[in-house]
């Protein structure tokens, strides 16, 4: 048995258990400032969640200068969204694009290995700007909107850390497994 498709497997079945409803919206954030509810913006919307977590695994498939500019040009892109979703309009079939790009991150994993950077760079750039724009929508009226996004942020780069880490660790027992 291949044991390094299972992390392919795992991605797979959690792109399939969101795909079964519709993309979710940010319902009932409360915190006590607009940092904390910046920051648990990402972590109660499947979209954003699956999303970054998607972008840390594929990172982890690529050569690391690729894979770090490609973690690097999200969350930035998704200040300059973020900028554009503050007007609070919104660009038609937003939350479709937001479910189409975890889709395509999940096809990049199971399909592309060492992405090259003038391929990767601008789709990721292309997500982090839609992934911003929601965020500065969602924004509540009366949060402060750099703490709010220093909040956001915060957890994307973090979650994108622990999906590198959870595949780098993955790929790594997978090897010694198949060493034993």
């Amino acid at each position: 048995m291949n044991h390094a498709l299972r992390p392919r497997r795992l991605v797979v079945a959690l792109f399939a258990s969101v795909c079964a409803g519709a993309t979710q919206a940010h319902t009932g954030l409360h915190g006590t400032g607009a940092f904390s509810i910046g920051f648990m913006h990402p972590l109660t919307g499947m979209d954003h969640l699956l999303a970054m977590l998607a972008l840390g695994v594929w990172a982890c498939s690529m050569k690391a200068r690729t894979g770090r500019w490609v973690m690097l040009t999200f969350p930035a892109m998704m200040a300059v969204g973020f900028m554009f979703g503050k007007s609070g309009d919104s660009p038609s079939g937003l939350e479709a694009a937001l479910a189409g790009s975890v889709a395509v991150l999940v096809l990049m994993i199971l399909a592309v290995r060492n992405a090259q950077p003038g391929i990767a760079a601008p789709m990721v750039a292309f997500f982090g700007l839609l992934h911003g724009w929601a965020h500065g929508m969602e924004m509540p009226a009366d949060a402060a909107s750099g703490s709010y996004a220093a909040g956001f942020l915060s957890a994307t780069i973090a979650l994108h850390l622990a999906g590198f880490l959870v595949a780098r660790q993955t790929r790594l027992f997978s090897r010694s497994r198949l060493q034993d």
